[in-house]
């Protein structure tokens, strides 16, 4: 026993001096807020500091994958915006809000991972670059909110859209426990029917209007404008259902369905599934669709744009693939059918998911 003293005294002082060392580098890293943090993303690393002390609404900048999975883990993460950066993880580089300073590890998909690192390598060729006309941009963040609904419609369907404000659709949202938003959106219409908009705006405030033609062969830039406004100001949210105004729902049901796919499923797009459907090729047909903008024999598998459901952590992963993926007019095809499998979503459908057309 006494030969061991002298080696437990050394392991002693060792152990403290360690202690003590550690102590300071802490001290030192608290003071500069400044905290090292490594990844290893497809076999690659990357590594980046984050910064201990910044304010809320400051930036993050950090591996796309890396943010896109933290958000879905800590609902404290809010609002991932495209950024440039002059080095070679350019394509790869998304800044996010600050609203919380811990520094947790995680690790990533590599079904996923892989499947956003390929899109985010391709160059956007669809860039969405309409300037709004009227934004609510604060619908998500005046209250709480766990649903998003959004509405596609036409600038003059003023008719339909007082009936959706009416509608059980109205009534959940005005429901102030369900914490839900009701949003309509739309494109540029003629002088009357953009007065008739502005109206609305004025007495409810629940339109989104971007600049490009509202005409029926650019659905795909609606469903694409209903994408980017969500990944800019309600990331907040848990889910989107997108409906459109001619159809019947049951939003609480559909609520539960979406809450409870979620807990087996991560990134998913909800609706009436298709299958080996023929592409209109008749040019009378009002889906037609040319052998130029689809060769192919037949449609993906899609889910129709009436009624889709999906977290709002998939939403950034679908705009992202709708800017970097050849377009098709029709925008359920697009977004669920070619967009989705780019970028690892999943599509599914559920009986309990559905909706009928409703003539109001």
């Amino acid at each position: 026993m006494a030969a061991m003293k002298p080696l437990f005294k050394v392991v002693v002082v060792f152990g403290t001096v360690t202690s003590v060392l550690t102590v300071i580098l802490t001290l030192l890293y608290n003071r500069t807020g400044i905290y090292p943090v490594h990844y290893k993303v497809s076999n690659r690393p990357f590594t980046f500091s984050e910064d201990a002390n910044r304010p809320p609404g400051t930036s993050l900048r950090s591996d796309f994958n890396t943010l896109l999975r933290r958000y879905s883990e800590r609902p404290g993460l809010r609002e991932f915006q495209p950024e440039d950066a002059p080095d070679k993880y350019s394509n790869s580089l998304l800044a996010i809000e600050v609203r919380n300073n811990r520094h947790e590890k995680t690790t990533v998909d590599p079904k996923l991972n892989n499947a956003v690192e390929a899109l985010l390598a391709q160059p956007i060729i669809n860039d969405h670059n309409f300037e709004y006309i009227h934004n609510p941009r604060n619908a998500c963040s005046n209250s709480p909110t766990d649903v998003l609904v959004t509405v596609p419609s036409a600038p003059g369907n003023w008719e339909k859209r007082m009936k959706v404000r009416n509608s059980s659709r109205g009534d959940y949202v005005r429901d102030q426990g369900n914490r839900a938003r009701l949003l309509f959106f739309v494109g540029k219409g003629n002088s009357s029917e953009q007065d008739r908009i502005d109206e609305e705006v004025a007495r409810f405030g629940d339109i989104v209007q971007e600049t490009f033609d509202d005409v029926y062969k650019n659905i795909r830039l609606k469903a694409v404008s209903m994408l980017k406004w969500t990944s800019a100001f309600c990331q907040g949210a848990d889910f989107v259902i997108r409906a459109d105004d001619d159809v019947k729902i049951n939003l609480m049901g559909l609520v539960a369905v979406l809450k409870r796919t979620a807990l087996r499923h991560e990134h998913f797009i909800l609706g009436r599934v298709k299958v080996e459907d023929d592409p209109a090729r008749d040019p009378n047909s009002k889906y037609f669709l040319s052998r130029a903008e689809y060769p192919r024999r037949k449609l993906p598998r899609y889910a129709l744009g009436g009624l889709l459901g999906y977290p709002v952590r998939t939403v950034t992963l679908l705009y992202q693939a709708a800017l970097r993926t050849k377009p098709v007019w029709l925008d359920d095809v697009f977004i669920t059918g070619i967009c989705a499998p780019k970028v690892g979503v999943e599509l599914l459908s559920d009986p309990s998911f559905d909706f009928t057309h409703k003539e109001w």
